[in-house]
């Protein structure tokens, strides 16, 4: 019975706690806007989102490892995998051939 009482009250907490960074005005902004103009000014939102951009190739290429791995051997076709630079330097020399004809 305690711990039912004690998840209602911090749940009700939480709830308010959330409603009040989203509505009530300090300073002529909402707490969660204030919050976006730090993140914003100090640059920390850059950083996150390169970790992350990082994160999602790293993740992206071990995929496709392990798809490479686990198919079968009759099934094994060879795939091409390039990167955004790969396919920036071949749009370039398309480029090149079709101004060159």
């Amino acid at each position: 019975m305690w711990a039912l009482l004690k998840f209602l009250v911090w749940t009700s907490f939480s709830i308010w706690l959330g409603v009040f960074a989203a509505t009530r005005r300090v300073a002529g902004r909402t707490p969660v806007e204030h919050f976006e103009r730090f993140w914003n000014q100090h640059g920390l939102s850059g950083k996150v989102h390169e970790t992350v951009k990082d994160l999602k190739g790293h993740l992206s290429s071990a995929v496709e490892d392990s798809k490479d791995s686990v198919s079968t051997v009759w099934d094994n076709k060879p795939r091409e995998r390039h990167s955004r630079e790969d396919r920036q330097a071949v749009d370039k020399l398309i480029a090149k051939r079709q101004e060159g004809k």
